[in-house]
Protein backbone atom coordinates (compact mmCIF):
# COMPACT_ATOMS: atom_id res chain seq x y z
CA UNK A 1 0.00 0.00 0.00
CA UNK A 2 3.06 2.47 0.64
CA UNK A 3 3.75 1.63 -3.05
CA UNK A 4 0.99 2.05 -4.61
CA UNK A 5 1.71 5.17 -6.48
CA UNK A 6 4.39 3.17 -8.59
CA UNK A 7 1.17 0.90 -9.62
CA UNK A 8 -1.22 3.01 -10.61
CA UNK A 9 0.59 6.11 -11.61
CA UNK A 10 3.22 5.08 -13.55
CA UNK A 11 1.29 4.34 -17.12
CA UNK A 12 0.34 7.84 -16.87
CA UNK A 13 3.90 9.07 -15.55
CA UNK A 14 5.28 7.43 -18.51
CA UNK A 15 4.38 10.09 -21.09
CA UNK A 16 6.11 12.81 -19.06
CA UNK A 17 9.11 11.11 -20.58
CA UNK A 18 7.28 10.61 -24.04
CA UNK A 19 6.37 13.81 -24.92
CA UNK A 20 8.14 16.31 -22.97
CA UNK A 21 11.57 17.15 -25.29
CA UNK A 22 14.96 16.75 -23.18
CA UNK A 23 15.87 15.86 -19.40
CA UNK A 24 13.46 16.65 -16.58
CA UNK A 25 15.61 19.27 -14.79
CA UNK A 26 13.48 20.02 -12.39
CA UNK A 27 10.12 18.28 -10.12
CA UNK A 28 8.46 21.03 -8.03
CA UNK A 29 5.63 20.11 -6.22
CA UNK A 30 2.68 22.30 -5.91
CA UNK A 31 0.41 19.93 -3.90
CA UNK A 32 2.37 17.67 -2.11
CA UNK A 33 1.64 14.03 -1.62
CA UNK A 34 0.27 13.39 1.99
CA UNK A 35 0.34 9.34 2.40
CA UNK A 36 -1.98 10.25 5.46
CA UNK A 37 -4.73 11.61 3.59
CA UNK A 38 -4.39 10.49 -0.24
CA UNK A 39 -6.41 13.13 -2.43
CA UNK A 40 -4.76 15.53 -4.52
CA UNK A 41 -1.04 15.40 -5.51
CA UNK A 42 0.13 18.14 -8.19
CA UNK A 43 3.99 18.67 -9.08
CA UNK A 44 5.18 20.74 -11.84
CA UNK A 45 8.01 19.25 -14.31
CA UNK A 46 10.70 21.60 -16.41
CA UNK A 47 12.53 20.40 -19.04
CA UNK A 48 15.81 21.20 -20.62
CA UNK A 49 14.23 22.11 -23.73
CA UNK A 50 11.71 24.49 -22.04
CA UNK A 51 8.61 22.25 -21.64
CA UNK A 52 6.79 22.25 -18.69
CA UNK A 53 4.96 19.23 -17.52
CA UNK A 54 2.08 19.26 -15.06
CA UNK A 55 0.87 16.14 -13.41
CA UNK A 56 -2.23 16.10 -11.51
CA UNK A 57 -3.10 12.86 -9.47
CA UNK A 58 -6.72 12.21 -7.79
CA UNK A 59 -6.96 9.77 -4.96
CA UNK A 60 -10.25 9.02 -3.49
CA UNK A 61 -12.05 10.89 -6.37
CA UNK A 62 -13.43 10.31 -9.96
CA UNK A 63 -11.43 11.11 -12.18
CA UNK A 64 -10.95 10.17 -15.79
CA UNK A 65 -7.78 8.84 -16.87
CA UNK A 66 -6.36 11.89 -19.14
CA UNK A 67 -3.46 13.43 -20.71
CA UNK A 68 -2.86 16.58 -22.31
CA UNK A 69 0.15 17.61 -24.89
CA UNK A 70 0.01 21.10 -26.26
CA UNK A 71 2.34 22.92 -28.68
CA UNK A 72 2.05 25.97 -30.28
CA UNK A 73 -0.03 24.43 -33.35
CA UNK A 74 -2.37 21.70 -31.77
CA UNK A 75 -3.60 20.08 -28.59
CA UNK A 76 -3.49 16.21 -28.05
CA UNK A 77 -6.18 14.85 -25.81
CA UNK A 78 -5.90 11.38 -24.33
CA UNK A 79 -9.25 10.71 -22.96
CA UNK A 80 -9.39 7.74 -21.80
CA UNK A 81 -5.81 6.94 -22.62
CA UNK A 82 -7.20 4.82 -25.35
CA UNK A 83 -8.57 7.38 -27.62
CA UNK A 84 -6.76 10.09 -29.58
CA UNK A 85 -8.42 13.81 -30.46
CA UNK A 86 -6.15 16.61 -31.66
CA UNK A 87 -7.37 20.17 -31.69
CA UNK A 88 -5.60 22.46 -34.23
CA UNK A 89 -4.70 26.13 -33.88
CA UNK A 90 -7.75 28.36 -34.27
CA UNK A 91 -10.41 25.34 -34.34
CA UNK A 92 -12.80 25.36 -31.05
CA UNK A 93 -13.64 21.13 -30.69
CA UNK A 94 -11.79 17.80 -30.89
CA UNK A 95 -11.58 15.78 -34.00
CA UNK A 96 -11.27 11.95 -33.03
CA UNK A 97 -8.28 9.95 -34.07
CA UNK A 98 -9.54 6.51 -35.90
CA UNK A 99 -8.00 3.60 -33.72
CA UNK A 100 -6.40 0.58 -35.03
CA UNK A 101 -8.55 -2.00 -36.22
CA UNK A 102 -6.73 -4.08 -33.32
CA UNK A 103 -7.59 -1.49 -30.79
CA UNK A 104 -11.41 -2.08 -31.38
CA UNK A 105 -11.19 -5.89 -31.35
CA UNK A 106 -8.53 -6.21 -28.17
CA UNK A 107 -8.35 -4.15 -25.47
CA UNK A 108 -6.17 -1.28 -26.46
CA UNK A 109 -2.33 -1.81 -27.33
CA UNK A 110 -2.33 -4.88 -25.75
CA UNK A 111 -1.79 -7.28 -29.09
CA UNK A 112 0.61 -4.76 -30.59
CA UNK A 113 2.09 -4.77 -26.82
CA UNK A 114 2.19 -8.69 -27.15
CA UNK A 115 3.74 -8.67 -30.76
CA UNK A 116 6.73 -6.61 -29.33
CA UNK A 117 7.38 -9.19 -26.37
CA UNK A 118 7.34 -12.55 -28.11
CA UNK A 119 9.46 -10.31 -30.51
CA UNK A 120 11.58 -9.73 -28.07
CA UNK A 121 11.41 -13.32 -25.78
CA UNK A 122 12.26 -14.49 -29.49
CA UNK A 123 15.07 -12.13 -29.81
CA UNK A 124 13.58 -10.76 -33.04
CA UNK A 125 13.99 -6.55 -33.74
CA UNK A 126 11.42 -5.21 -31.46
CA UNK A 127 9.83 -1.89 -29.64
CA UNK A 128 9.61 -3.39 -25.96
CA UNK A 129 10.40 -0.76 -23.47
CA UNK A 130 13.63 -1.55 -21.78
CA UNK A 131 14.02 -2.27 -18.14
CA UNK A 132 16.33 0.61 -17.80
CA UNK A 133 13.65 2.63 -18.99
CA UNK A 134 10.61 1.49 -17.02
CA UNK A 135 13.72 1.89 -13.65
CA UNK A 136 13.68 5.70 -14.79
CA UNK A 137 10.10 6.29 -15.08
CA UNK A 138 10.04 4.71 -11.42
CA UNK A 139 12.28 7.21 -10.43
CA UNK A 140 10.47 10.09 -11.67
CA UNK A 141 7.45 9.20 -9.74
CA UNK A 142 9.85 8.98 -6.69
CA UNK A 143 10.43 12.66 -7.37
CA UNK A 144 6.38 13.59 -8.38
CA UNK A 145 5.31 11.82 -4.82
CA UNK A 146 8.82 12.63 -2.73
CA UNK A 147 8.36 8.84 -1.96
CA UNK A 148 11.54 6.87 -1.21
CA UNK A 149 12.31 4.40 -3.91
CA UNK A 150 11.31 0.77 -3.28
CA UNK A 151 13.82 -1.61 -3.10
CA UNK A 152 14.13 -3.04 -6.95
CA UNK A 153 14.03 0.27 -7.92
CA UNK A 154 17.20 1.98 -6.42
CA UNK A 155 19.31 -0.36 -8.08
CA UNK A 156 20.73 1.50 -10.87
Amino acid sequence: VDNWMYANSIHIIDYFRLFGRGAITRVEPVVPWNSEEPGIVIAQLQYASGDVGLYEGIWNAPGPWAVNATTASSRWELRPLEQVAVQAAGQRSLTPVAAHPWDTSFKPGLRLQAEHAVAAALGRPNESVPLSDALETTRLVARIYGHPLPHAAAVR
